[in-house]
């Protein structure tokens, strides 16, 4: 073989490789453009809370009291009804609605007690409860997020965090699917116990809340446990 056959030669199937990688570079854009065509939105998590007119959840309520005083220990428990009442816009421009708090026990009938507000945007829950406005929940609902509960109000910040993401929880016999839960505090040792956190289940909104905060001095404790389970939602 001449050296220019050779040269000649050398081109062809340097050219042909080339031609090649080109050609697979193509078909990889192709299937990668493809692929993103076809992927599914994401999903941010604004059904964990509803917030249309007429929407109502029931709660019982069990609490346990601690008096360092008198030394004793009082439980109780009741019905807690909340309700998503008319809309407005609140001082930030955004939709809000009026949030009624009724209670009842065993042997009363409903009463009304509170007007809250609430609000969901496509970055965020959040509640005004006793005049504070809290950050409940962030969007998109992915586990690991963390915030600050009180970024909106003049208190100390609450680093808060989703521990549980798209699971099932039962509560009080009934099960609930596509729950997530939020940690907004949890600090447990010899001389307190300070934990709160709520689960939200998708299209029902909040379906447990836990909020316990004890204190140990002079040997007594001090303080209070206080837990939601949901027994009924719906429209009215």
């Amino acid at each position: 073989m001449t050296y220019l056959n050779y040269e000649s030669s050398l081109k062809t199937k340097i050219m042909n490789k080339v031609f090649s990688i080109m050609f697979l570079v193509i078909i990889i854009s192709i299937a990668s453009s493809c692929k993103k065509e076809t992927e599914e939105p994401i999903d941010f998590g604004l059904e964990y809370f509803p917030t249309k007119e007429g929407f109502y959840q029931i709660y019982k309520v069990d609490s346990i009291a601690y008096d360092d005083y008198t030394n004793t220990i009082d439980t109780f428990s009741f019905y807690v009804k909340m309700k998503i009442q008319e809309s407005f816009l609140d001082n930030e421009n955004n939709e809000a609605y009026s949030w009624h708090k009724y209670t009842k026990t065993d042997t009363t009938s409903w009463l009304f007690c509170d007007n809250n507000t609430i609000t969901k945007t496509s970055m965020s829950l959040e509640t005004v409860v006793d005049n504070i406005r809290l950050i409940n929940l962030t969007f998109p609902v992915v586990a690991g997020n963390t915030w600050d509960l009180n970024a909106k109000n003049i208190n100390d910040a609450v680093n808060s965090i989703f521990t549980d993401v798209d699971y099932s929880k039962s509560i009080l016999g009934t099960n609930y699917n596509s729950c997530a839960t939020a940690s907004y505090e949890e600090e447990v040792n010899l001389i307190h116990e300070f934990i709160f956190n709520e689960t939200y289940s998708k299209n029902i909104g909040m379906i447990h809340r836990k909020r316990v905060h004890k204190e140990l001095k002079n040997n007594k404790i001090k303080g209070f446990d206080l837990e939601y389970n949901i027994i009924d939602y719906g429209n009215e």
